[in-house]
């Protein structure tokens, strides 16, 4: 299902999370891991296409996995125009939209590689329960 800037959501995933917890606290972590993973792609594409003149901008692009979420960030506190870099300032200048182009190029290879993580991790998880 489609999100909010193309985002990618998966249905039944928090009531997958909760199942996994029941299973062994350690579990959900690991979601964490394949969530990062899966974003890490997508961040790179992004700090790639960063317009900047010192590259500060760029090198604060991450990618963070929770239990539910893979998402990539960008910008701090001592590098606050991220937004305004991203979507423009009007009358000033025009936004450079790095963060949903890098989504819409990495879109479908995120979705193959949480695919694919995520049935390894159920297959060796499902192998410990049998």
């Amino acid at each position: 299902m489609a999100g909010p800037d193309g985002a990618i959501e998966i249905d039944g995933l928090n009531e997958f999370v909760r199942s996994l917890r029941r299973v062994d606290k350690e579990l959900p972590k690991e979601m964490g891991q394949i969530h990062k993973a899966v974003a890490e792609p997508i961040a790179a594409g992004a700090r790639s296409r960063v317009r900047s003149r010192s590259g500060r901008l760029a090198k604060t692009v991450r990618a963070q996995g929770t239990q539910r979420v893979a998402r990539v960030a960008a910008g701090r506190k001592s590098v606050p125009y991220a937004g305004p870099n991203h979507y423009g300032w009007p009358g000033r200048f025009a936004g450079n939209p790095f963060m949903t182009d890098a989504l819409s190029a990495g879109k479908a290879e995120a979705i193959r590689t949480y695919n694919e993580m995520t049935e390894r991790f159920l297959t060796r998880v499902w192998k410990t329960l049998n």
